[in-house]
């Protein structure tokens, strides 16, 4: 749901050179951390893509070898085709799959916070369904498939009465449709530019249809019309005084790579972010406010988790990846690690033994790093922060998320069980392309006899 049409590349040579390319280009990625190594290597499977480049091993040999490769082997722009249509047979758009889900929720929190008000009406559902179910059922069908009804004057058993059918009918014919707009709040005090340009287009969408969306955080962006950005701390000049990942990467040995957990690397510089966050005026003037909607991205913020409990909202998570394990055991969705792999690992649905293995050993080791070592050290850092030591762990705050927005689609992501309130919005940030500017950059690319080669270092 991510994905939206590019703006102009910049200079516009550049942007002139990419355009001229005649067969396209070829772009090399070099992981360094967390799940780069492991998306890299889904890719290689899938087909689309050659095998990571290893930091410390890349040499002039073997990156000729890898540009000779992808230009003269074609399976890797067909099997990219191949998979380009199976992503864009959607009946829905991912982006306006997201706005539906995130307004919906908008409006349930709306009648029930209403019905609890008002206390002498009760909302009936004629129609059975599970909670979670219900969830899946749009504003209009939730409405004509309910009963507003004054419970302490009756209580009748509409399903077994003959006046259903023109009950039904009668609250048809009035229906009257309601529009209201959201107040929306996204936070977070740790963030990258790769991270937020996935959802920032659905923040913006929500802005356009007239919801007020305000984002705190260390990534500025263009503010318009009902969408305000506030920036938090300096995040570049708070990680500057820790250890380089470049050197780490050259340094570490290539058995340790499949241990290394980010939380257990950045847990402390993360609670320290949280302290001089939590400090700063414009985040306190937050917690005085009132809002509709908490938009919250928990991976490394999980210290904010104490916010989004005193703001008291509507939460709705999202996860730049497939649900993360922790992630997916506080949600109660099923994760067996028979045949669903860790980010933090890239295998497919289609593990031999000893990676099933292995699969379960990282899983537990995850979850030990997170449930012993870091999430006691940011729930102590909340409560703490907030002067509230009855606020609940990480873990209870989670389980209560309204829905969760997920940045998967099953043309990359293996298939995995997902309750319903877990919606998949892979791709939202895709936008149709604009012309490369400035011009010269353009007739640059336009020559390019047999394409270009891009490296996003």
């Amino acid at each position: 749901m991510h994905l939206i049409p590019p703006n102009p590349v910049e200079p516009k040579e550049l942007d002139d050179f990419l355009s001229g390319g005649k067969d396209g280009f070829i772009l090399f990625r070099i992981p360094m951390m967390a799940d780069q190594p492991s998306n890299m290597r889904k890719a290689a499977k899938k087909g689309f893509a050659l095998p990571p480049l290893e930091f410390g091993e890349l040499t002039e040999e073997i990156l000729v070898g890898a540009i000779n490769e992808a230009i003269y082997n074609s399976s890797y722009r067909e099997t990219a085709h191949k998979l380009s249509k199976i992503f864009l047979d959607q009946e829905t758009k991912p982006l306006d799959r997201a706005v539906y889900w995130v307004e919906m929720q908008h409006t349930v929190s709306q009648i029930v916070s209403r019905s609890r008000a008002a206390r002498e009406v009760q909302l009936v559902q004629i129609l059975p369904h599970s909670p979670a179910a219900g969830k899946q059922i749009n504003y209009n069908k939730y409405l004509k498939t309910s009963v507003l009804m004054q419970s302490s004057k009756m209580k009748l058993n509409l399903s077994s009465t003959l006046l259903l059918p023109w009950l039904l009918v009668f609250l048809t014919s009035i229906q009257m449709e309601e529009v209201s707009s959201a107040k929306i709040l996204t936070i977070s005090f740790m963030s990258s530019k790769s991270h937020r340009i996935t959802y920032e287009p659905l923040l913006r969408e929500l802005a356009r249809r007239g919801h007020e969306v305000t984002a705190i955080g260390p990534i500025l962006s263009k503010d318009e019309k009902n969408f305000k950005n506030i920036q938090t701390i300096n995040q570049e000049k708070s990680f500057s005084k820790g250890p380089n990942f470049f050197d780490l990467k050259l340094n570490m040995p290539a058995w340790l790579e499949g241990f290394f957990n980010a939380y257990l690397f950045l847990g402390h510089r993360l609670v320290g972010m949280c302290h001089d966050s939590y400090n700063l005026p414009q985040v306190q003037k937050v917690l005085n406010e009132t809002w509709d909607m908490v938009f919250f991205t928990p991976l490394l913020n999980e210290c904010l988790y104490g916010l989004v409990y005193k703001l008291n909202t509507t939460t709705v998570i999202y996860t730049q990846t497939t649900v993360f394990t922790w992630l997916a055991d506080n949600l109660g969705t099923p994760n067996p690690p028979s045949h669903v792999s860790s980010i933090l690992i890239g295998y497919d649905e289609r593990m031999n033994f000893g990676q099933r293995f292995f699969n379960v050993f990282r899983s537990v080791y995850d979850w030990a790093i997170l449930n012993f070592y870091y999430f006691p050290m940011a729930q102590s850092a909340y409560r703490t922060l907030l002067g509230d030591p009855t606020i609940p762990s990480i873990q209870e705050i989670e389980r209560n998320a309204s829905i969760v927005l997920m940045n998967s689609h099953i043309s990359f992501s293996p298939p995995r069980p997902l309750l319903p309130d877990i919606i998949e919005v892979g791709g939202m940030h895709l936008i149709p392309s604009k012309p490369v500017q400035p011009k010269e950059l353009d007739d640059f690319l336009s020559g390019g006899k047999d394409g270009f080669i891009l490296f996003s270092m």
